[in-house]
């Protein structure tokens, strides 16, 4: 607010020796108005930060040189894009003493993800810092046995830009060692991640088998473009259920050359019809739902374009977007998926025994941002940090013949039970990062660190 006046209102001109505060959780989108303004006024601004990040720079702003700032907010920019700004600052101008984030507990009923800070303003090298994640299942009446018997001391250092995890200096000294036992995952596959597809309108470009058969015996040429398809729910450990749904595969102009390319829409039209006249006949009841949709190519029947629809054919791994475990498929098969999932091409299924594995999961536990129910929202910047380590021929040739043990087993049966064979993998890669088997228990969730 322009009209706050510190000395007219309290008689303080140096400062405040205490903010304290719950700032308000508005999301970006709410104050587009405010944009300009905040960004001549904060170091910290971000155009997709929520408004409650401009507070703590405000916070900092009215205190004292040696005051006290603590606030209840979410957690958000502990890992966010949009807060990295607001991290940087805080790391390189205050001294934090207290840190806790409640994750997804229920704590406060107007509060997602709940954290607390607390810091002085003046900032102190090697600063130490008492930190808590809070674990769902004590009552709050209890917070304060809890921050006393779990509470542990970290290193302010360790919370760096590129995001904070409240982690002791077990935890980080793993993170470390694991960070240096192999490539970084984006390195390994050359960036080679890749979301899936858009149509804009899935009821007319995904068919099930029935329609399917139907526009091939209409017309062969139908076949030419109808790709199996995979949904969200279609993608599970190791393998994927394909549940006999069909992608119409036309991609746009800008991509590939049809014989309607650079036509005018009439033209070309027709040109579509006699090439596809049993799709052309399929789209016809969807025509202006095709039009008028935003996903579209050069033409209302082609699909949007996408610079990458050669690596659908690859080897590759498909991955949720969402995960509450490990969930990393290997499709050998050419499928294509809608964007419900995404896609790792360049890999062999030595990587996805590496991405299944319990080191894994838990590394990604570790710098993923937390939803609820135990859910992780995997990110390409989170993924592409996980470490690959080297294994030599013989080692990846032991691990893709357990592998394809489990493919066979999940193919004749998709429930069977493949937890011993996952396990002789597990090992295996336990010796590849070159774990203790105290490092195995903390990875394994048996010792509280």
């Amino acid at each position: 607010a322009d009209w706050f006046d510190p000395e007219w209102m309290f008689g303080i001109a140096d400062g405040f020796d205490v903010v304290i505060g719950n700032p308000p959780y508005v999301r970006q989108e709410k104050i587009r108005h405010l944009k300009p303004a905040l960004k001549n006024q904060y170091n910290c601004y971000t155009g997709t930060a929520d408004l409650y990040v401009y507070f703590y720079e405000r916070g900092f702003q009215m205190l004292r040189g040696d005051g006290i700032l603590t606030y209840i907010s979410s957690n958000k920019y502990f890992r966010s894009a949009y807060g990295k700004k607001l991290r940087d600052f805080l790391a390189r101008q205050a001294t934090l003493s207290q840190l806790i984030d409640f994750g997804d507990a229920p704590v406060f009923t107007s509060i997602a993800y709940p954290s607390i800070i607390t810091a002085s303003k003046a900032h102190t090298q090697d600063n130490q810092l008492r930190a808590l994640n809070w674990e769902p299942g004590p009552s709050i009446d209890e917070f304060g046995t809890v921050f006393r018997t779990k509470g542990f001391t970290m290193p302010q250092d360790a919370l760096t830009v590129d995001g904070w995890r409240l982690a002791s200096s077990t935890v980080l000294n793993l993170l470390d060692k694991l960070r240096n036992a192999g490539k970084p995952l984006g390195e390994y596959v050359q960036g080679r991640f890749y979301m899936g597809i858009k149509t804009g309108l899935n009821k007319a470009f995904v068919v099930d088998k029935e329609i399917r058969d139907k526009l091939v015996a209409e017309h062969p040429s139908s076949s030419e473009v109808l790709k199996p398809f995979l949904r969200g729910q279609d993608v599970k450990r190791w393998q994927v259920n394909f549940a006999e749904q069909y992608l119409i595969k036309i991609e746009s102009s800008e991509n590939r050359t049809h014989p309607w390319s650079g036509q005018s829409p009439g033209e070309a039209e027709e040109i579509f019809a006699d090439a596809y006249p049993a799709i052309h006949a399929h789209f016809e009841p969807f025509r202006e739902q095709l039009i008028n949709r935003f996903d579209q190519g050069k033409y209302f029947w082609e699909l949007r374009s996408c610079a990458y629809w050669e690596e659908f054919e690859q080897a590759k791994i498909i991955l949720r977007c969402f995960m509450n475990k490990a969930t990393f498929a290997f499709d050998k098969e050419a499928f294509f998926h809608n964007n419900a999932l995404h896609m790792i091409a360049g890999v062999n299924e030595y990587v996805v025994a590496i991405l299944n594995s319990p080191v894994s999961w838990w590394f990604l536990c570790q710098i993923c941002t937390d939803l609820q129910n135990g859910y992780l929202q995997a990110f390409q910047e989170n993924l592409f940090q996980i470490p690959i380590p080297f294994a030599n021929a013989e080692q990846q040739s032991v691990i893709i013949r357990l592998i394809n043990q489990i493919f066979d087993a999940k193919y004749a049966n998709p429930e069977t039970d493949v937890s011993e064979l996952e396990n002789e993998i597990d090992q295996i890669v336990y010796l590849l990062y070159d774990l203790t088997p105290e490092e195995i228990a903390i990875v394994e969730g048996a010792e509280n660190v």
